[in-house]
């Protein structure tokens, strides 16, 4: 099934893409007339259910545990899947910054991954997922037609050497990223299904945050 979500929703919002069919879309500090409306671009993609919050910069002694602030605090943090360890993460992640910062948003195309091993050893990797009830699950799965990718180092652990191998790249710190600056921008709309991202170390001494919108769809 085809997501043509990104070629269909922002008709007459000026966004840049990196390359085509890239899986973000990023929206400058200023759309001219075209101003972007965050709750207007909510509504239009038509959630099954959106979950909002307010991300904040925290150190680890006042972070929740198997968080990645409790384990990276104001550093870097690793490639990852937004809400990997509940059963269909949010399809779409929506990003704003109310005020620019000087901390990066690191944005990698997942689908990368199925050029360096191929489909079938990515079906193959086998991850046990800790949550409140641990289960195994699978870093590439098929979801309403669409290829997911599912990846978390602090709650998921390797089970095999496929798995093992693949965490190890996604973690050599080699890979292409796109990188958010949020001088320039102000949205960015990301597949989570189909990206992983991350955070570059703490920078603002006044500790700009971010909003995120998380959103399933049907």
């Amino acid at each position: 099934m085809k997501d043509d979500i990104f070629s269909k929703l922002f008709n007459g919002y000026e966004s840049e893409q990196f390359a085509d069919e890239t899986k973000w879309k990023l929206f400058p500090r200023s759309c001219g007339r075209n101003e972007l409306n965050v709750k207007h671009l909510v509504r239009l993609m038509q959630p099954t259910k959106l979950l909002f919050h307010r991300l904040s910069p925290t150190t680890k002694d006042a972070a929740r545990t198997n968080t990645l602030s409790s384990r990276f605090g104001l550093g870097e943090f690793p490639l990852h899947t937004d809400f990997a360890s509940v059963t269909v993460p949010p399809k779409y992640i929506l990003l704003v910054a109310p005020r620019p910062r000087d901390t990066e948003t690191l944005l990698f195309d997942a689908r990368r991954l199925i050029e360096q091993y191929g489909h079938d050893y990515l079906s193959r990797c086998l991850f046990l997922l800790h949550g409140t009830t641990p289960r195994y699950c699978r870093m590439l799965t098929l979801k309403d037609g669409r290829l997911c990718f599912r990846y978390n180092k602090v709650v998921m652990t390797p089970q095999n050497p496929e798995a093992q191998e693949v965490a190890n790249y996604i973690n050599s710190g080699g890979l292409p990223l796109c990188r958010i600056n949020w001088h320039q921008h102000r949205v960015a709309l990301i597949d989570n299904w189909g990206t992983f991202h991350s955070r570059s170390t703490y920078k603002d001494p006044d500790r700009i945050g971010l909003y995120r919108f998380a959103i399933w769809k049907e």
